[in-house]
Formats: structure tokens, sequence, C-alpha cells
């Protein structure tokens, strides 16, 4: 059996796709997997909404009850089909809806995507659905993709037809429906004649359109500085990759392009730490006392949960705050989780408006992200506009001497991310040790507490996420003291 996915997966890379059918044990899951298909579930939710009569072929028993039940579905009077399932002895498929198009006499194919565009792959994988149909003798008249109108601003009950956007795709599937059949004839001729393991070089293919799953079994015997750190251009990776040079010291000068790529390749191949005192003494100069640290966490889900926002708005629920009030004082911590299913934003800036003074400097890692938020906020609570908008001209970005190159170490591997920097710096403070350890799995955490019931598992649920935002301030605060004490020296 072929499924759409595995075909994706052949696309990708046919490595992908055999290690999936005899080393599936090895299969590491998507990151962030949970919150998409969250994501996926609540808009295909509303996108039902359009067909109220239409029948649900899924069992829950399994795909061949599934196959089995979409037959004898297909032989009543209904006229929409939800999540039929497909098999013609080598394709399977489990399409989202069919509807029949008495005007045509055929089934049209519709796909329900989260995004909030139409992309390449989404065309594919129309296009394999619409071949296992026919194999199946479904006459398919017209194919659509549905997908999310991240212009819509939620007003009161979701308005399935304003958050829905729809795109006949029929003349994109036929134009690739050779190239869609020859592909499926490839896979398919793949898994019955490659019993070994097929050798594929480490390219591009590896994340690209998606992370593939085995990412680390493949990677297990690339050195821990290689070429693939370096973001060589594709055509300078294919040659050192055919001559079998992927240690970052066996690429040639001139190679190494991008500017923070080079710090990282100097760094290393000097096997030294780059300090520019001077660059780090002018940045830190450029901060007041008071300095608030301060770290925020949202959700950006597909469909809006609340009045005044629209898809994917990234939503504040969270923040930490860190308070250096002199260079002597105690560093003083205060945080906001909102836990109830309400929109978070007025209590959570009523408290941190509470928190921040009028004068200081307001430190965050990568400002765009907080100033955007700020910005939005402001727009949506007018009421607190001023606030938001003199912390916005007070942000210092603790990032900037890493991404300046005033501070280069080889294990940073040219990125100046917080979880890049902090476990070479500050090793003693470490995410690992907690339950939540990023950012995209505190966002998830959110749509699950505000869904619990007054619990202990809802209590433990916020102090895991209450741990993990904390952390991303109080790195900040060692960071800065590290910065400070090697411009003291």
């Amino acid at each position: 059996m072929l499924s759409k996915t595995q075909f994706l997966y052949f696309l990708q890379c046919p490595k992908y796709l055999w290690l999936y059918k005899n080393k599936k044990d090895l299969f590491v899951g998507e990151e962030n997997l949970d919150y998409r298909k969250l994501q996926g579930e609540s808009v295909e939710f509303w996108a039902y909404k359009e067909f109220e009569g239409g029948i649900d072929c899924k069992t829950e028993l399994g795909v061949l009850d599934d196959i089995k039940n979409t037959k004898e579905i297909l032989k009543s009077d209904k006229k929409v089909l939800i999540q039929p399932s497909f098999f013609d002895e080598e394709i399977f498929c489990r399409n989202d809806l069919i509807t029949f198009n008495e005007e045509s006499n055929c089934w049209d194919l519709i796909e329900i995507k989260s995004s909030t565009d139409v992309k390449d792959q989404h065309i594919i994988d129309v296009a394999f659905q619409k071949q296992c149909l026919i194999n199946c003798g479904i006459k398919v008249g017209n194919t659509y993709i549905y997908y999310v109108d991240n212009q819509y601003i939620k007003n009161g009950e979701i308005e399935p037809c304003k958050l829905i956007k729809k795109e006949d795709v029929t003349e994109k599937v036929n134009a690739i429906e050779l190239f869609v059949n020859e592909n499926i004839k490839q896979a398919l001729d793949f898994i019955k004649k490659t019993s070994d393991e097929p050798e594929v070089k480490i390219l591009k293919q590896c994340f690209n359109p998606y992370e593939c799953g085995f990412t680390d079994y493949c990677w297990k015997n690339v050195p821990e500085h290689s070429i693939y750190d370096l973001s060589l251009k594709e055509s300078h990776l294919i040659e050192l990759v055919n001559e079998d040079k992927i240690n970052l010291e066996a690429v040639p000068e001139g190679y190494v392009t991008r500017e923070n790529k080079q710090n990282y390749y100097i760094a290393k191949t000097q096997d030294k730490v780059l300090i520019n005192e001077d660059g780090i003494k002018e940045e830190l100069s450029k901060l007041s006392y008071p300095l608030y640290f301060l770290d925020y966490e949202s959700y950006s889900p597909a469909v809006p949960l609340f009045d005044g926002f629209h898809p994917y708005q990234q939503m504040v629920f969270q923040y930490s705050l860190h308070i250096m009030r002199t260079p002597e004082s105690e560093v003083e911590h205060y945080e906001f989780l909102a836990s109830d299913w309400s929109d978070p934003v007025p209590e959570l800036l009523q408290n941190l408006t509470n928190n921040i003074g009028e004068k200081g400097t307001i430190i965050v890692w990568n400002e765009s992200f907080e100033k955007t938020r700020n910005k939005e906020m402001a727009e949506m609570y007018p009421k607190f506009k001023e606030q938001l908008f003199s912390i916005n001209s007070r942000v210092y970005d603790l990032g900037i001497p890493f991404k300046n190159g005033y501070y280069i170490h080889k294990d940073f591997k040219g990125g100046w991310s917080i979880k890049a920097v902090l476990p070479v710096i500050i090793p003693w403070l470490s995410y690992k040790k907690l339950n939540i350890q990023g950012g995209g799995d505190a966002s998830a955490s959110y749509r699950k507490l505000i869904g619990l019931k007054q619990s202990e598992e809802k209590e433990v649920l916020k102090r895991d996420m209450l741990e993990y935002c904390k952390l991303d301030t109080l790195a900040m605060v060692e960071i800065f003291k590290k910065l400070n004490d090697i411009v003291k020296e």
C-alpha cells in the first residue's frame, strides 16, 4: 500500500519512504505535530459546516473497514462523503470530501488545508488522490482546495464562509497528472524491488519541503561541525558531498559567503573564541537602569479563539519579567499566565504595565517579535497604546552583540538565537531539565491549559509553563552579566 503521505516522502527522498516502510521505529515525530494536527482538525470542523448533510465514512475500526464502509455508502444516494477511503490494491487515499455534481455526473474532490495559501505540494497531494479515485472507478470532476483566509477577523460566532477560502485547482491538477502517475509507478516499483537500504547523499532534501522524520538516523555519522552548518550554495554542497568532504575544515576558501557563517568558520578552524570587547561595550552603553528583561509566549491558532483576532495571529498569553533596578540590586521576578477560556490580553497588559516603569531599558531577544506583538495589542486595546509605544521605544535586543559578531563561539554554529548561545556561555542553565523545552511546546500547552478544569493536572501544567518562560528571561539576565563581566575585565 502506498498512501499519499508516503508518496510525498518518496518525492522528497526515496530513502525517506524506504525507512518509513522498513524501519518505522526510527521515525521521529515532526516538531509541533500536535499543534499542527489541532489546527488542521479545527479548520476541517468549520469547512464541514458547509456540508451538514454529508456522511462520515470513517469507522475508527481501521483502514480496511473504512475502505469497505466507503464502498457501501457509495451504493446509496448520498451526495456528500466526508473522509471516504479508497484503495486500488496498490495506492490508498483518504479524502477530506467528495461531493457528487449532478450537472457533470462526476464527483468533485475537495482537500482542506490549514495553511493560508495553496502550495505546490498541495497540488501534488490532490493529484495523487484524484488518480487513486480514478483507479477505483470513480469519475472525478473538478478539484478544489479549501484553505484559511488570514484576513478574516472573528466577531461573534465563527463564519465558515468568511474563514474558508476556496480555490479551483482543476487545471493545476490536470497539468501534473502525467508527472504524478509516472512517479506513482516509480514509487511502487521502488517499494517492490528495493530490499536493501538505499544509499542517498545528504543534500538539502532533508528539510525541503518538510523536515524528514529520519534525520537523526541518516545524520548519525555527520560530524558535529560539518559543511551542512555553513549554508553553502547547492552547487558547492553537491561538489563537496560527491568528494566525501563533509568535515567543516574541508571547505575551500571562498565557499563560505554568509558573514555569520564566515565568523563560525573562522572560530572553528582557528579553534578560538572571537570577542570584540569594544563592540560589546558600545552595545551595553545603550542600556539605562532599571533593566527589564522581558519575554512573551503566544498562541497562534488557525481558527481564532476570541473576538478581534485573525487566523494565526500571535495572541500573547504569558510573560516573564526580571527587573534589575541598579547594577548592585537583587534581581526581581514577575510573571503572568492566563489559564482561563477568555481573551488573555487585557489582563496581561494591565499586569505588565503595572510592573514596567516609565524609565529604563526593556531587554528582549529578537526584538521584532515583542515589538510587533506590542503594536498589535496597542491597536486592539487603545487603553494601553501609550504605554506599549513607550515600551517599544525603549526596547533593546540582547541578541545584537551575537548577531553582529562581537562574541563568536564555534558551538554557536553561526547562529545567535538564545537556544544557540545559552548552553555555550551559561552551561549551568539548561532547558533540557524542563518539561517544556521550546516555544512550540509552550504554545501547545496553552491550548491544553485553558481547556482543563481546575485540577492537579492543570496546576502541574501551569507550573511547567511558568518555569519555561522564567528561564527565557533568567537566561537573558545571565548572558547580560557575562557580557558585562567581559568589558569590566
